[in-house]
């Protein structure tokens, strides 16, 4: 089935998915992953099968490859709901308790609009990379990867587009806030 799914059988992939969707459900659940949370788990897991079906290896084990997908976006997901939690306690400490909620709204438009202008002057090969890195949450050899260019290419257009956003959003007095969002590596650029 898996050098079928190489070929780009659409029979086989659903073949897979019958065979394996629920254990990959099963094992996901036993992560502790809500129901909901843990189906999407799956998708994915078969969404990155299709899309990388080409470098399938029949000789490896695909129950392990599964599960080693599976464990890699639980622990993406969780890493990224971590990093949130953080920026709102951070938030929340810095933050007087009596804010005013419109001063906040027009606070995080002003850092929305910097930060979109300041990813806007960017290459289009910097743009593309800090995308896949901090909104994909992709790691470098995945970016590698999916771009066909070298792993120190992209840690290059990462180090450099990092650079000129941290520049930018200083210069427009965002720098305090730049800073605890790169150290959160939390993504403002869409």
């Amino acid at each position: 089935m898996i050098e079928a799914l190489q070929a780009g059988s659409e029979k086989a992939f659903e073949q897979l998915y019958i065979k394996y969707a629920k254990k990959i459900y099963n094992i996901t659940r036993k992560m502790n992953v809500e129901k909901e949370e843990a189906e999407n788990v799956v998708q994915d897991v078969f969404l990155k099968i299709w899309r990388n079906r080409v470098n399938l290896d029949s000789q490896f084990s695909f129950t392990a490859y599964l599960i080693t997908i599976a464990k890699s976006i639980i622990i993406k997901q969780t890493q990224k709901r971590a990093r949130f939690i953080a920026f709102q306690n951070y938030s929340i400490g810095v933050e007087p308790k009596a804010a005013n909620s419109t001063e906040e709204y027009i606070i995080f438009k002003e850092l929305e609009e910097a930060s979109k202008e300041a990813y806007n002057t960017l290459p289009a090969r910097q743009q593309q990379v800090y995308l896949m890195k901090n909104s994909e949450y992709l790691t470098t050899d995945e970016i590698t990867e999916k771009l066909g260019v070298s792993k120190r290419t992209v840690e290059n257009q990462l180090y450099r587009a990092t650079k000129a956003l941290k520049e930018k959003l200083g210069k427009a007095g965002f720098l305090s806030i730049v800073f605890f969002v790169s150290l959160m590596g939390i993504s403002l650029y869409y």
